[in-house]
C-alpha cells in the first residue's frame, strides 16, 4: 500500500513496507501546501497551495505498484464527484 501525506511545505510518498519515504517532494510552492489527492489511477498526485498553485506528479505504470481495483477500495476511498477525474484526464490529454 502507498499513501502520500503533506506538510507546509513538503509531500512525502510512503509505501506501508518502510519507515522511510520512498519519494521527497519539496519546495515546489511558495505558500503552504493546503492538500493533496490521488487520481483514482493511482498515476497522478496533485498538491495545491494557499498561493492558488497546482503541482501534479505524474508516476508511470506500475511505479507505485498494481492499482487496487475500484470495486475492493473502501468506501471512504471512492472519488465523490467527478471534477478531478475530468481534471487529470484533460492534463493527461495534453501531453499526449
Amino acid at each position: 500500500t502507498v499513501f502520500a501525506v503533506a506538510t507546509a511545505d513538503s509531500v512525502l510518498v510512503y509505501n506501508t513496507q518502510s519507515s522511510r519515504p520512498v519519494l521527497y517532494i519539496t519546495s515546489i510552492h511558495y505558500s503552504p501546501i493546503t492538500d493533496i489527492a490521488w487520481s483514482s489511477d493511482g498515476r497522478f498526485l496533485t498538491a495545491t497551495s494557499s498561493d492558488g498553485y497546482i503541482t501534479i506528479t505524474e508516476f508511470l505504470e506500475g511505479e507505485l505498484g498494481e492499482r487496487l481495483p475500484e470495486e475492493e477500495w473502501p468506501q471512504c476511498a471512492k472519488p465523490k464527484n467527478t471534477t478531478w477525474r475530468a481534471t487529470l484526464q484533460a492534463a493527461a490529454a495534453m501531453e499526449e
